[in-house]
Formats: structure tokens, sequence, C-alpha cells
């Protein structure tokens, strides 16, 4: 079984640091960042003000889940401190 097919690389005996070095090498190798890089540059403008919304958007989401996230994990923090104070009373 090859352990490389196009762009995808196989995990099974590797471990997942060498499977990434060896996705690495194939994109360095295939010019992969490159080809992206000229396609965002020659895109037409509406597929580029569609994808910079749509990173936009995306970005203010995680902004908001990140957000939330240290809410809950504060929330946790005070309720087992008032759980400790409330057991000592």
């Amino acid at each position: 079984m090859p352990q490389s097919h196009g762009r995808s690389v196989a995990c099974l005996k590797m471990s997942p640091t060498q499977a990434y070095s060896k996705l690495r090498e194939i994109l360095n190798e295939s010019n992969f960042r490159a080809l992206v890089r000229g396609q965002e540059r020659f895109e037409p403008n509406p597929d580029k003000r569609r994808r910079r919304r749509k990173e936009r958007d995306w970005a203010i989401y995680m902004a908001e889940v990140r957000k939330q996230s240290y809410q809950a994990v504060d929330l946790r923090k005070r309720t087992k401190i008032e759980r400790a104070n409330y057991k000592e009373i």
C-alpha cells in the first residue's frame, strides 16, 4: 500500500507528526501553496468579495465562540469556589 496518493498521506504506521511532515514535503514539491496564492490573486471581484466576507464572518463567529467558552470556564470556576465556600458554612 503506498504511503501517499496525490496530496493525501496515509497515517497508519507513521506517527501524526511524521505524516504531517510528509504532507508538508508533498505540498512543497508540488508547489501547491503558490498555486493557491495565484488563484486568490486572479479571482474575479465578486468571488473575492464573497471569500473575504466569509472569512470576516468566520472570524467574528470564532471570536464569539472564544468569548463564550471563556465565560463557561469562568462560570465553572466560580461555581466550584462557591460550593467550597458553602461547605465551610
